[in-house]
């Protein structure tokens, strides 16, 4: 009875049934599930030799299946997922690096700025409250502004202060403003007062929270 050759360069080979490889199976083009419902399942999936995993295109997880990466994945398309994404580990620092700056203590100002360096990726949160009130017959709309200072851009946000028949210290007007650092970014942060009548600082309050991404 004659032998089958097997199958010969640039042929195609059609399987009705399994097929079980008990060595090394190198593919030098893609490999496609491509019929509802089929399913790749591999123990170990991981990029080139020494290099973390890529994917050039979209990933679309269905509700009720897992994908679980143990190391470095790069997604450089679309990651769509069904149900929730869930990290092993924080992917914000828990507990910030945090400077605060209460009531009645001197501020960072222009010529005193609060800065730093940051060690990784992560994000600036910045916090501030003003406690200042004056009453119907003096100038309104006293401000202090909030400067956040990182390579290329500056960003602020006001604290308008508003008239009131009484002062009441229970009560503040607040802002914050959150910004992306990449690591090796330098950032500064400091107050000033923007309007024609100087107004207090010792009425303000502020927090400097700093979060890095990943544990």
């Amino acid at each position: 009875m004659p032998r089958w050759p097997g199958p010969t360069r640039g042929n195609n080979v059609t399987l009705g049934g399994a097929l079980t490889a008990n060595g090394t199976l190198t593919a030098n083009g893609d490999v496609n599930a491509v019929a509802p419902g089929k399913t790749i399942r591999v123990a170990d999936l991981r990029g080139p030799a020494g290099t973390p995993l890529k994917i050039n295109s979209h990933v679309h997880v269905l509700p009720g299946n897992n994908v679980t990466l143990g190391g470095s994945a790069t997604v450089a398309g679309t990651l769509v997922a069904g149900g929730a994404v869930q990290f092993a580990t924080a992917l914000f620092s828990a507990r910030p690096t945090r400077k605060n700056y209460p009531k009645g203590t001197i501020k960072p100002s222009e010529g005193s700025k609060w800065t730093m360096t940051a060690a990784k990726d992560g994000f600036l949160v910045v916090e501030a409250a003003s406690h200042q009130w004056f009453t119907d017959d003096e100038m309104h709309g006293r401000k202090h502004r909030i400067f956040v200072s990182t390579p290329g851009i500056t960003y602020y946000f006001d604290l308008v202060a508003h008239g009131k028949k009484t002062q009441q210290a229970s009560q503040g007007i607040w802002g914050n403003t959150s910004v992306p650092l990449a690591k090796g970014s330098n950032v500064s942060v400091w107050i000033a007062d923007v309007d024609n009548a100087g107004s207090t600082k010792d009425w303000v309050a502020m927090n400097i929270c700093w979060y890095t991404l990943g544990a």
